[in-house]
């Protein structure tokens, strides 16, 4: 096969020169080796792993002497006029860490030999035997996220509080304890809570609750008055909000998640992150742009939906509120392991997930089962269950907001296999994902309201 009719990567020699294994037609693997870029004062290197490892910080300055921080790998590609990060050393100018565990491997490795071709490899020598190539040892196995479909809800608070146990300090038990009866659920949340279950429950009783809290009522207002709406004239009440442009179903989860909103305070953003309310609130976009798409006999419901993706990383603001030390080791963790979940870091550090956290307490508040549902399956792509929908949903718009580059985590593809269920087609997605980009600057300047306390 001639690679070079296959892509426009400079470092084709090179490539097809050491490794002979291409498969342009061969999808991304789950295993394969990842490519991570550092950066220290004596400049930039590569580490070479398996993208199923996380990077220790403490394991790469102990084996290496250098103290490393991640480097933006985007930047390096740009330079390179590549769209993804070659592997071999023969390919770049920089100084080589391959992690030790790659080569205590039996099995072929998968590495990338050009934007849609990868090649399976059982002898690595061609990485290993080369000048500015160095074994060490600077990765430890990533911990996976998995989730019992049988288990009860109350595991999640056992997985919460068994987590107490790697900690010896006793002030971590105190703050876990607060975590579990935080803040008790805002009255207007409550209320709301309370009036989903009112056979006559009406546009007016909503209001009147909206506007019992004057805060929560200029936000509705203010963000119904929003051009992404395009409202016919101006919008004068909470009430004129739910009647004639978001509609009661919208406005009633909405007021929840702007309630929910102002019990916690977001961390401060990382390098290249979006601030937390903007992600949220792009990821309940795009979950309500996919329930769009659903046909109705097999749509869930839209404010549900959307209320789904609004708090999907709610339990990172919890993590955050209580585990401050913690979060910030967590925190430094992520930026050096974009390739896997968030949630691994934080199972790695703290023995629990957000979608844990958050779980535990939205079940103590009584948010819908939905809701939860949603949230506790995110990372269960087997997952078939109660209110499956959701979870599903909820899945494929995080993954189209790091697609787009609006959300951070390793970035993957959306199956059929995901779509079918929701009787959503390809075509139909890819304009939705043509589509959204024209709302995002609307829907970032929305979520300034999202951060009004």
């Amino acid at each position: 096969m001639n690679l070079a009719n296959q892509t426009s990567h400079p470092f084709t020699a090179d490539i097809i020169s050491a490794l002979q294994f291409l498969d342009t037609r061969a999808r991304k693997p789950k295993q394969h080796l990842q490519v991570t870029l550092l950066q220290d004062d004596l400049g930039r290197a590569v580490l070479i792993h398996s993208n199923q490892s996380l990077i220790n910080p403490k394991l790469l300055l102990a084996n290496t002497g250098r103290a490393f921080k991640p480097a933006s790998l985007q930047r390096w590609l740009d330079e390179l006029k590549v769209d993804f990060a070659p592997v071999l050393a023969s390919c770049h100018k920089f100084e080589t860490f391959i992690d030790r565990t790659v080569l205590e491997n039996d099995q072929p490795t998968w590495l990338q030999f050009a934007a849609s071709g990868w090649g399976k490899v059982s002898d690595l020598r061609p990485l290993v035997e080369q000048p500015q190539v160095t074994v060490t040892q600077a990765c430890e196995p990533a911990p996976q996220i998995e989730v019992r479909w049988d288990a009860p809800f109350e595991s999640d608070e056992l997985a919460v509080n068994e987590a107490v146990k790697q900690f010896t300090v006793r002030r971590i038990k105190q703050r876990l304890d607060e975590t579990l009866e935080m803040p008790p659920l805002p009255q207007s949340a409550s209320a709301i809570i309370e009036l989903r279950n009112d056979p006559d429950a009406d546009a007016e009783k909503l209001a009147k609750i909206i506007e019992a809290d004057p805060s929560l009522a200029a936000q509705i207002v203010g963000w119904a008055s929003n051009s992404y709406f395009s409202a016919p004239g101006q919008v004068r009440s909470v009430q004129d909000a739910i009647v004639r442009v978001l509609g009661y179903d919208l406005v009633m989860n909405l007021a929840m998640g702007l309630a929910l909103g102002k019990l916690l305070e977001s961390p401060e953003v990382q390098g290249g992150e979006l601030p937390f309310w903007q992600q949220s609130l792009i990821t309940a976009g795009l979950n309500a742009s996919l329930c769009d798409l659903i046909p109705a006999a097999y749509r869930p419901t839209y404010g549900l939906t959307y209320l789904t993706g609004l708090l999907h990383g709610f339990g990172h603001l919890i993590l955050h509120h209580s585990f401050k030390p913690q979060f910030d080791a967590i925190a430094k963790l992520v930026q050096f392991n974009r390739h896997l979940e968030p949630s691994q870091v934080e199972l790695h550090v703290l023995g629990i997930t957000r979608e844990q956290v958050a779980v535990a307490l939205l079940k103590v508040w009584r948010l819908p089962e939905e809701v939860i549902h949603g949230i506790k399956y995110l990372h269960q792509g087997d997952y078939a269950g109660a209110y499956a929908d959701y979870a599903q949903i909820n899945r494929i718009a995080v993954t189209l907001a790091r697609q787009l580059g609006y959300s951070l985590g390793p970035i993957s593809e959306v199956s059929d296999d995901q779509l079918s269920p929701l009787h959503i087609n390809r075509d139909q997605l890819t304009k939705l994902i043509q589509g959204f980009g024209e709302h995002a600057e609307n829907l970032q300047s929305m979520a300034a309201v999202l951060s009004q306390k």
